[in-house]
């Protein structure tokens, strides 16, 4: 009775999934898996995905192909999803083909779209392409992170033309009632598309495709600027926008909330929590709430220029006023700013003392009070929003990217990284909330730090350091050699040696070391750091990706507030590798990017369309409204990178709440401005 269940439901599985280029599924290549989960089909013949375990969180509905689904000639999955339940949801999908898996790896990286009740939305679900797939399939696309016609790049890939299995979970919602029934949604459609269909542009990539404004040129899309008519068009009605929703009315001068309880004024932020919730408190003493966009400067969209010269229908030359945005520093390639350039021509030639107001104007406007990382000094000494700055020590590295803290220079030169920083515009200002120092430091763990310190070279600090440390312990070499069953004849010969020992072996005095090390660095962080700032807050060193207990444990005993970048759909219930942790967090960037407004690639989290982007950003920040840790969270970032990629690293996502002639995403700044708002009764309540 079983299998003919089950042939049944394949039998009806085939008008579904709509295929094309001699795509087949049949009963011979397709098989169904759930995990606490049911399948139905629907009088309109469409999937049914039940959870028949409410509440766990984790129930799946997989379609399994035995003959891997082939779709070289497509970059994404368009899947129609509806919500027939009187609850809101969140499904979502991941992808999975032989040798590789995406989305699956960090919990905020599936492709999901939230869904009312009674909503039908499309999902786009991309194909992930490596960089060396990328760059044999698109040879003609160099320095950049995806093409307008392009699978999008990442460090995790999939392959499109070998895909095995789609699996369709959700995203559970604190509800208890949607808890106790279990979620369930209907899967109406599967299509791989083309990005040049769905997103009109021409199939073909010619050259060049950058025009004045460094827009695609070989596709339409709203909002983009042909003319300098645009660009006025745009500046008068921002104006009517922001003269419309000046600023929250509960706000002080500080973004703080002026009608909230009051606490201890100390002229400078600081935290403190209540009542079970952790909050800054304003220099003024009323509660604060870091709502705030990283990157509010002038430089978002510069790209390197040399060597694809002819990407671009128009490089400056000397007699035109924005050959002053084309730069060639000294041993690097030529680069262009379009931020600056397009600047320039929507306001003319006192555009920086415009735009430097208008940041902070926009900022207010939005429901925004806090500055992020990366952001000019020019508008933050206006002093009319708080901020934070970053400080990064010049450093010689122990592995990737961490810094030996034993090199004679380190302490040195973080030193002068602080002193530097203080000499930055409005430095002690109290609309400096405090500092950064380093950025997504690669702290990895125990053991992999065990094999960096086998395989660097006698000479390296902290691994003579680790040798002392280890002389000091066992006093002899044999003892050494007895505890961890090797047979070196001194310590020096330890010293050279380069080929690694299993972490079984040393895994005590490797851990002993990792802590010291932890220790070390956050301990002398700080200290350096009050010397020069002993008002301003420590915000730790920015972590990232999935972190090791040991240094978040110890982060907790230095800093005032642990500094943590968090590329997920939410973190409602986020709190880090160590539980109660006895600091709070902020969330210092987090961003979502879509493909339909003429952009290529969708940055670290993906959606649909910009109405999706727009919620996910809303449901990101109440989440973290309502997480008793989180006291901020920082949109990155606030202008546009360039569609043929920032600098060095070719990053080209949508991300900006400003597109590249500096006009705002209406979706996103509607849903920027509703949650901005009232953060401080959401918060409060």
């Amino acid at each position: 009775m079983k299998s003919f269940l089950i042939l049944l439901t394949l039998s009806l599985i085939f008008p579904l999934i709509t295929m094309s280029e001699s795509i087949e599924l049949t009963s011979e290549n397709l098989t169904i898996s759930t995990i606490s989960s049911s399948l139905k089909i629907t009088k309109d013949k469409t999937l049914l995905y039940e959870e028949t375990e409410p509440g766990i969180g984790s129930a799946t509905l997989t379609l399994k192909s035995l003959k891997p689904w082939d779709f070289k000639d497509f970059q994404a999955l368009e899947i129609t999803l509806f919500n027939p339940t009187k609850e809101r949801i969140i499904p979502q999908v991941f992808l999975k083909s032989p040798d590789s898996v995406i989305n699956g790896y960090n919990p905020g990286q599936y492709h999901s779209r939230y869904l009312d009740p009674g909503e039908r939305k499309n999902l786009l679900v991309y194909f992930l392409a490596d960089d060396d797939w990328f760059q044999e399939k698109y040879p003609d696309l160099i320095g950049l992170r995806a093409g307008p016609n392009t699978e999008i790049k990442w460090w995790r890939d999939v392959d499109p033309s070998n895909i095995s299995e789609i699996t369709f979970s959700h995203k559970a919602i604190k509800n208890e009632a949607l808890a106790s029934k279990g979620t369930t949604y209907r899967i109406e459609r599967i299509t791989p598309i083309r990005f040049h269909e769905k997103f009109h542009r021409s199939e073909k990539l010619e050259f060049p495709f950058i025009d004045k404004y460094g827009q695609f040129i070989h596709g339409d899309w709203p909002g983009k600027v042909y003319t300098k008519q645009d660009l006025n068009a745009n500046i008068q009605a921002e104006k009517i926008d922001l003269q419309k929703y000046p600023e929250p009315v509960t706000w002080n001068k500080w973004g703080g909330w002026q009608n909230g309880p009051k606490q201890k004024a100390t002229g400078y932020f600081r935290v403190q929590l209540i009542e079970g919730k952790w909050w800054f408190i304003d220099p003024s003493g009323c509660l604060f709430w870091s709502h705030g966009v990283t990157c509010v400067n002038t430089h978002g969209a510069y790209t390197i220029t040399e060597g694809r010269e002819h990407y671009f229908r128009s490089i400056p030359e000397p007699e035109d006023p924005k050959f002053q945005f084309l730069k060639s520093p000294k041993n690097q390639q030529q680069t262009y700013n379009f931020t600056r350039a397009n600047l320039l021509e929507k306001y003319g030639d006192n555009w920086q003392n415009i735009i430097q107001k208008k940041h902070h104007k926009r900022l207010r406007s939005w429901g925004l009070n806090t500055i992020g990382n990366w952001s000019d000094d020019e508008t933050q000494k206006l002093e009319r929003t708080p901020f934070t700055l970053a400080i990064h020590p010049n450093k010689v590295n122990l592995g990737s990217k961490f810094p030996d803290l034993w090199h004679p220079d380190y302490e040195t030169n973080l030193r002068e990284a602080i002193e530097y920083a203080a000499t930055r515009p409005s430095a002690y200002s109290p609309y400096h909330m405090g500092s950064y120092i380093n950025n997504e430091l690669h702290w990895e763990s125990a053991e992999k730090f065990n094999a960096i310190l086998f395989k660097a070279s006698a000479s390296q600090p902290a691994k003579k350091f680790f040798v002392s440390k280890l002389k000091e312990k066992f006093q002899t070499i044999q003892k050494l050699n007895k505890k961890w069953d090797t047979q070196f004849s001194n310590f020096n010969s330890l010293l050279e040696r380069k080929k690694v020992i299993p972490y079984e072996q040393t895994q005590t005095e490797v851990d002993a070391f990792y802590e010291n090390m932890c220790e070390k660095y956050f301990k002398l962080c700080r200290s350096e750091f009050k010397k020069v700032f002993p008002n301003h807050l420590y915000l730790g060193c920015r972590f990232h990706d999935h972190i090791d207990p040991v240094p978040m444990r110890i982060a907790q005993k230095y800093c005032d507030v642990i500094s943590y970048n968090l590329y997920r759909k939410s973190i409602a219930d986020f709190t880090g590798p160590v539980p109660n942790l006895s600091k709070p967090m902020m969330a210092t960037e987090f961003h979502f990017g879509a493909l339909d407004r003429g952009m290529f690639h969708t940055g670290l989290n993906y959606s649909s369309d910009q109405e999706d982007r727009a919620i996910h950003y809303y449901e990101f920040v109440k989440g973290a409204l309502k997480n008793p840790l989180m006291l901020g969270t920082h949109w990155f970032q606030y202008g546009s990178q360039a569609f043929t990629g920032r600098g060095q690293d070719g990053e080209n996502f949508q991300i900006g709440m400003l597109d590249i002639t500096d006009t705002p995403y209406p979706e996103l700044i509607q849903k920027v401005r509703e949650i901005g708002y009232k953060i401080y009764s959401e918060r409060y309540n």
